[in-house]
């Protein structure tokens, strides 16, 4: 491998994680302000996980949610995906991103599995350390 397919490799792999990162931080916060205008104001779909999680995909950029339905589609790949009642926000996020990254990926000749496997990594690494903090709050000395 040339220093320049290396350099391609190690561009493409930090521009996947940075992304899943950041899909991680806008869901979390649209979800969190759904959340809040569901306690001053409850809906139906407001009140399960679920039901924020939709309206957070709702907002993000190339989903677009089919009338009547709890199904959405990415405009630029054409997937569906489907959001029971019984999926968490961390199901609904993972989910996007692997959705997200395939696409991105999907014009690379190889790898792009493994790119993507990478950032699901970075999905289930960011949700355990927050289940760690919260399951360890901090000691008040």
């Amino acid at each position: 491998m040339s220093w320049l397919d290396s350099l391609m490799k190690n561009t493409v792999e930090s521009g996947v994680r940075n992304h899943a990162k950041a899909t991680i931080k806008a869901m979390l916060i649209t979800a969190q302000t759904f959340n809040a205008q569901n306690e001053r104001h409850p809906t139906p779909e407001g009140s399960t996980f679920a039901g924020i999680s939709r309206q957070a995909l709702e907002c993000r950029p190339g989903w677009k949610r089919i009338p009547n339905s709890n199904q959405f589609v990415y405009e630029k790949s054409g997937i569906a995906l489907e959001i029971p009642d019984s999926w968490s926000l961390y199901d609904v996020i993972r989910q996007v991103v692997v959705i997200e990254v395939a696409a991105i990926v999907s014009h690379l000749a190889s790898g792009g599995a493994v790119l993507v496997a990478e950032a699901m990594q970075v999905v289930d690494d960011s949700f355990k350390d927050a289940k760690a903090r919260a399951s360890n709050p901090p000691q008040k000395p």
